[in-house]
């Protein structure tokens, strides 16, 4: 599928997206849904994430807002029940022990679909000890930097193709 029919995708499905994000990049994430076709939803207080969660076409959860890591657990279980796809933004994951901790909670406690990270955050993911990765339906208990760096090269490599 190529982006163009993947836009087109979208727009006809108008998905219901929920962001747990930071004030940083709650505009952001809300601007490029709605000019992607989608709708954003912020609803991250935790008497209501897993209703909306479940009921949503997605759940995003980034680790810039920290103090909104239980509601992220919660509506990340509750999306993966509903077979909803949840994406991680491990925002500086390595840089503290309790964003450590915090990333290993939810690694621990959610499955999710996609993890967008930048270098340094993957890299402390991959570090953490005795991680469950899944990869469709290919579960790994670690995933090394050296594979890592094979996925990267590959994308890079297949990204390059395509130009």
């Amino acid at each position: 599928m190529n982006f163009g029919s993947a836009l087109e995708q979208v727009h006809r499905r108008a998905p219901l997206v929920d962001c747990i994000t930071n004030f940083v990049t709650v505009n952001d994430c809300a601007n490029i849904l709605l000019a992607v076709g989608g709708s954003p939803t912020m609803a991250s207080d935790i008497r209501e994430v897993q209703e909306t969660a479940a009921a949503a076409s997605a759940l995003l959860c980034n680790l810039g807002a920290i103090d909104k890591v239980e509601s992220m657990i919660l509506g990340g279980q509750a999306a993966n029940r509903a077979g909803k796809p949840v994406v991680f933004d491990p925002v500086g994951a390595g840089n503290t022990s309790l964003r450590r901790a915090e990333s290993a909670r939810l690694l621990d406690a959610v499955q999710f679909a996609v993890i967008r990270g930048n270098a340094s955050e993957i890299r402390a993911l991959a570090q953490r000890r005795a991680a469950v990765f899944q990869c469709g339906n290919v579960f790994f208990r670690r995933l090394s930097l050296r594979c890592l760096s094979d996925i990267y090269t590959s994308y890079t490599q297949n990204k390059n193709k395509n130009k």
